[in-house]
C-alpha cells in the first residue's frame, strides 16, 4: 500500500514538473516569434497580414493560433487561413485569397471582383490575368465563375460579358455566347464542346444560345 502512494506522489511531481518546464518553455526568449513567414498571397501586402496577427511584443511560437487565425480571417478577400510554426521562432501563415473572375467597370473605375459579386480590395495593376470586364452584377459574377471552373479554356477566351434577357451574355472578340443564369457544369462544357466543333469545321458564326436545356443553337454568318 506504501508503495502505492509512493508511487502516485512520484507521477504527481514529475508530472508538475512537466507542466512547469512547459510553462518556463513558453515564457522563454528561446521562443519568442522573430519571423513571419507568409505563403499564398498574390495581392495582399505583407505588412498589411502581420498586422493582422496583432502580435504583441512578447508574442510566443506558444501561444494559441485560433486567435491569430481569426485575425487574418477579418481581412478582406481572405478566403481561407493556417497558421503553423517552425521551431524555434518562426510562424508560418498560409492563405488562400479570394479568386477574382472580373474586372467591375464601375464609376471609380475598374475593380476586381470575386465569382459572387463582391469587389475585392486587391489593385488590379497587380493582376496576371487577363479578366473579362463585367459590371457589378452577382449573377454575371456567378457565370463567370462556373466557367473558369468548368473550362479555363473557354473562360480565357472572353473579353466581358453583361446581363441579358434570361441569361448572361460573354463576349469573345466579334463572337456572343449566351447562357441561361446559373449554368450547371454540363451546359459549360457542352457550349465548349460546340465552339471547338465549329473551329475544328472552320464554320464562321456570331453567335451561340446555350440558354436552353440540352441545346446550343447556332446562329451563322452568312457573307
Amino acid at each position: 500500500m506504501r508503495r502505492v502512494a509512493v508511487t502516485a506522489v512520484l507521477g504527481l511531481v514529475a508530472g508538475a514538473v512537466i507542466v512547469w518546464a512547459l510553462g518556463a518553455m513558453a515564457r522563454s526568449e528561446f521562443f519568442e516569434v522573430r519571423r513571419v513567414e507568409v505563403r499564398g498571397a498574390q495581392y495582399l501586402e505583407p505588412n498589411d497580414i502581420v498586422a493582422a496577427l496583432g502580435l504583441g511584443p512578447d508574442a510566443h511560437l506558444f501561444d494559441p493560433t485560433p486567435v491569430l487565425v481569426e485575425g487574418l480571417l477579418q481581412i478582406p478577400g481572405v478566403d481561407q487561413a493556417e497558421v503553423g510554426r517552425r521551431w524555434p521562432g518562426t510562424l508560418i501563415v498560409t492563405l488562400v485569397e479570394r479568386t477574382p473572375v472580373a474586372l467591375a467597370s464601375r464609376r471609380e473605375g475598374l475593380a476586381l471582383m470575386d465569382r459572387e459579386g463582391r469587389i475585392l480590395p486587391f489593385d488590379p495593376r497587380h493582376d496576371p490575368q487577363r479578366l473579362p470586364v463585367a459590371p457589378p452584377d452577382s449573377d454575371v459574377a456567378g457565370v463567370l465563375g462556373r466557367v473558369l471552373e468548368t473550362d479555363p479554356g473557354l473562360f480565357g477566351l472572353i473579353d466581358r460579358a453583361s446581363r441579358v434577357r434570361e441569361g448572361v451574355a460573354l463576349f469573345a472578340a466579334d463572337k456572343r455566347y449566351l447562357v441561361r443564369l446559373h449554368p450547371g457544369a454540363e451546359a459549360i462544357q457542352d457550349l465548349a464542346a460546340v465552339i471547338r466543333d465549329l473551329q475544328e469545321r472552320g464554320y464562321s458564326y456570331r453567335e451561340l444560345d446555350a440558354r436552353f436545356a440540352s441545346r446550343v443553337f447556332v446562329r451563322m454568318r452568312w457573307s
